[in-house]
């Protein structure tokens, strides 16, 4: 059986103030806040207003 690695992002390096590029929207954005577990999934949300899971947000900074 052939191993898969995940690449999706964890979300776990993210914090309120940092500078990401949301891939689900195509635009830059400051993470406002951050919820989540390792178990579910983190999500984060930006200063426009929107919800996105943290594996759509590219960390820049």
């Amino acid at each position: 059986m052939r191993n898969h690695r995940n690449n999706h992002r964890s979300g776990e390096d993210l914090r309120p103030g940092d500078l990401v590029y949301d891939r689900y929207h195509k635009r830059n954005a400051l993470v406002v806040s951050k919820w989540g577990s390792a178990l579910t999934g983190y999500f984060v949300e930006l200063n426009q207003g929107v919800k996105i899971a943290a594996e759509y947000a590219e960390k820049l900074n």
